[in-house]
């Protein structure tokens, strides 16, 4: 719950003819994360071959539609040859009707071309017989970008002496004929070569424009016929072999899920050992399954792992709290023994949120697309973070008094953020929501005792942790007393002389974070240049620290200036709406429109994004990294979905 699932490492000893069968039992479960046990069985060349056939077959098949129903054959090493020869046979048999669907795709695609050209010269008042060479005149056509008109027109202007002719005509893509003397050939061709020219692809005999518009026309109706009954053809084609192609690709994936498992596995003349990560709590289940496959003959160990091994991490989070995972995921997962935040997450996330977006009526909008959204997924993940952050916002709407953006009719249970505001209380509001970062900010800093506790013992980290939690209590007193925010449980030591906060807040935590950090190098590297070089570390640390203590506290006030924008915003949309009201026949609908088009585009799809923002912001950045690491490596266990 407050950690990763607790993994065993488990070493079983099985006769090489029951490997199948353990496999297949082990598979089912997706209990173990195999790994390499050392020497293999030498079944690298058929995993090999079966990972090449599996990607051809794959590749093959990556656009076709899959049938309802597919022809499984019989597994085993035949499987193997049999999609070789039936890939083989589809190969060859497709060529054909392949081939036409591709060249009658293709071929429409020129004589659309074709058209579009010929249709920019009818509107020119172009013949295409006028487009070729004479013998006292170079006439050259094509198509060119729209800005690169102004480079063409002037180079030939400078070759030619004026001595030229062009006209123009399209949009982004400019239709350019432009015709000289024969005699500056060169000059044309090197004004074209000067921009991104593609030339006409007009058919040699055509002369009249108005003709070769109908004939291509009457082409491409043509070839959309034969390109429907190629595209007929293929999908009979594909409809034919999907059943049996399908089916050995089920085949080959858990052909190639064995053999990929059977190369990490160490063996001898009759024994395979199978070495892999187990959770603790189906240990027992995974043996079973063993126990059943090899009819009891086997050998089967588990153990602890050991401190330095790097142990694959599972999340082990019950009820609606395994919803917040995604969160976490999205981050990186925690070590194998570091503290899991998603517990913490599952009910901080949905209160912060509500925080910054309390409001009843806007809340349940929320709450109702969370739960929709959670039945449509059958209540995985974001539904029901949805849902919880919808229903917090409705809880926080009745403290501030906020119904669908009014705070004027019912009076909050707690106070009116807005309302203070205007009674110049905007201090008090702040202290209010730096209290939740000095809160949450202070259980990382728990948090983080408890990481380094269990990895270093705590003797060895109970100085640097007393250290930053006094640093902590110190720069919130500094923020207290210096910047005057009435932050709770910290009101008091406005009556403490600054020079005693700052030398029990800041001096002396510093001093025991320097001490800590050199106390660990006198027992790694005891020599005098050790010792300074740690000390100089330890206050750098603690400077840092400092600075991100303080950084970090001051962000929690957005809580502050989100609930105002939510109170703002709505109080805007309201007296917009009040002003169109006020226009004859009409201003009731545009009342009605402006309340309701401002609700759901600015406080419902906008500011609740940018609230939700907000929330993961300050998780990621400003609670994260007080105490988690997140590079744990995601337990894969071997699974086997199909076929036995």
């Amino acid at each position: 719950m407050f950690r990763p699932a607790r993994m065993k490492k488990m070493t079983a000893v099985v006769y090489g003819g029951d490997i199948d069968d353990v496999l297949s039992g082990l598979g089912g479960l997706s209990a173990v994360q195999v790994y390499d046990a050392g020497e293999s069985l030498g079944g690298e060349e058929a995993y090999g071959r079966i990972t090449h056939v599996l990607r051809r077959v794959s590749s093959f098949v990556s656009d076709w539609s899959k049938p309802e129903s597919v022809r499984s054959p019989a597994l085993g090493d035949g499987v193997v040859k049999e999609a070789e020869d039936a890939l083989s046979t589809a190969e060859e048999e497709s060529k054909g009707v392949a081939s036409r669907f591709e060249n009658a795709a293709q071929r429409i695609a020129q004589l659309e071309a074709v058209q579009k050209q010929l249709r920019l010269l009818k509107e020119m008042g172009l013949n295409a017989a006028w487009l070729k060479e004479g013998r006292s005149l170079y006439v050259k056509s094509g198509l060119i970008d729209a800005a690169d008109l102004a480079l063409l027109t002037g180079v030939l202007d400078d070759r030619t002496k004026g001595g030229f002719i062009i006209q123009s005509s399209g949009e982004e893509r400019l239709l350019v004929v432009a015709a000289v003397a024969s005699s500056d050939r060169q000059h044309l061709d090197h004004a074209f070569s000067a921009v991104r020219f593609e030339p006409l692809n007009i058919p040699s005999d055509a002369s009249d424009t108005s003709e070769a518009v109908k004939k291509t026309e009457k082409e491409i109706k043509e070839t959309q016929k034969e390109y429907a009954e190629a595209e007929a053809a293929l999908t009979a084609f594909r409809r034919s072999k999907a059943p049996q192609l399908f089916g050995l690709k089920s085949a080959l994936e858990f052909e190639h899920k064995l053999a990929e498992a059977k190369s990490k596995m160490g063996s001898t003349k009759h024994l395979r050992i199978i070495k892999g990560w187990v959770p603790s709590k189906k240990a027992e289940a995974v043996e079973e399954a063993i126990k059943a496959a090899t009819k009891k003959a086997y050998i089967l160990r588990f153990e602890d792992p050991a401190k330095e091994e790097l142990v694959p991490t599972s999340l082990d989070n019950p009820g609606f709290t395994k919803q917040f995972e995604s969160i976490t995921r999205e981050f990186g997962l925690p070590y194998y023994g570091e503290v899991d935040p998603t517990l913490f997450i599952a009910f901080s996330f949905p209160l912060i949120f509500g925080m910054m977006y309390g409001d009843v009526g806007h809340g349940l909008i929320i709450a109702l697309a969370g739960l929709f959204v959670r039945r449509r997924t059958g209540g995985l993940n974001m539904g029901t973070v949805i849902l919880l952050c919808g229903a917090s916002s409705m809880v926080f709407g009745a403290l501030y008094g906020s119904y669908f953006g009014k705070e004027d009719f019912i009076h909050g249970l707690l106070f009116s953020p807005l309302e203070l505001v205007k009674e110049g209380k905007t201090k008090t509001v702040v202290g209010y929501a730096l209290a939740v970062g000095v809160i949450q900010m202070g259980l990382g800093l728990v948090l983080s005792t408890v990481n380094r506790a269990s990895n270093l013992g705590l003797k060895n980290t109970a100085l640097g942790s007393l250290g930053r939690a006094l640093l902590f209590v110190g720069v919130v007193s500094l923020i207290t007393v210096l910047f005057g925010f009435p932050i709770p449980a910290f009101t008091l030591v406005s009556a403490i002389p600054l020079p005693l906060i700052g030398l029990i807040g800041v001096v002396l935590p510093i001093g025991l974070i320097t001490l800590e950090e050199v106390i660990h190098a006198s027992h790694h590297h005891p020599s005098l240049m050790g010792l300074a070089g740690a000390a100089g570390n330890g206050a750098f640390e603690a400077a840092d620290s400092m600075i991100m203590f303080l950084s970090n506290t001051i962000s929690y006030s957005r809580i502050f200036i989100l609930v105002l924008i939510h109170g703002l915003v709505s109080e805007v949309i309201f007296t917009i709406g009040k002003l169109v009201s006020a226009i004859p026949l009409v201003g009731a609908a545009l009342n009605l429109a402006v309340v309701i088009g401002g609700t759901v585009a600015l406080l419902l799809a906008l500011e609740g994004l940018v609230v939700y923002i907000h929330t993961i912001r300050l998780h990621y950045y400003e609670w994260f990294t007080k105490f988690y690491t997140a590079g744990g490596i995601e337990f894969t266990p071997f699974t086997l979905r199909t076929l036995r």
